[in-house]
This record gives structure tokens, C-alpha cells and sequence, in this order.
């Protein structure tokens, strides 16, 4: 998460979780395996990343990353996405 001391959230944002993807596209197969391991690579450290921020299993946060959770302020405050809501 952001290296602030403090993470703000308006009380009216949504923050939506979601996985990154490797962008689909064409070109060599070899080109295409890097970008796809650069996406997954990405996605393990945001995984860990929020189940550290928020203390809630890496498997867990996997799959509400996988369904796209949707946090108003509030839930993202308790999630450990943000310090405050104002």
C-alpha cells in the first residue's frame, strides 16, 4: 500500500479491488510469457501487500480480489485500505 503516514477516504468514494491482468495482445509467444508473469508477479505483491494491510489470509484476499470486491469508505477503513474517512 501508498508509503503515506496517512490514507484518506472521502466518506462518499467506492474502492473497488480488483486483480491485474496481462494486457491481451498479440506478438511472440515468449513476449506474451513475460508480460503474463510480470502480471502475476504484480498480482502476488498486491495480494500480500493487502493481506498484511488488512490481517486477513492471503487466500482470502485472493479471492475477493478474483470476484472485485466493492468497499464503500467505511468498509475500506475496516479492510485496512485507509486510516481515516472524512
Amino acid at each position: 500500500l501508498a508509503a503515506a503516514d496517512e490514507r484518506v477516504a472521502s466518506a462518499s468514494c467506492v474502492i473497488a479491488l480488483t486483480e491485474p491482468r496481462a494486457p491481451s495482445g498479440h506478438g511472440r509467444a515468449d513476449e506474451l510469457d513475460v508480460v503474463a508473469q510480470r502480471a502475476e508477479r504484480l498480482a502476488a505483491q498486491l495480494r500480500r501487500r493487502l493481506a498484511e494491510a488488512s490481517g486477513r489470509p492471503l487466500d482470502r484476499v485472493a479471492d475477493e480480489l478474483r470476484r472485485g470486491l466493492v468497499l464503500s469508505a467505511r468498509e475500506a477503513l475496516d479492510y485496512g485500505l485507509v486510516s481515516s474517512v472524512r
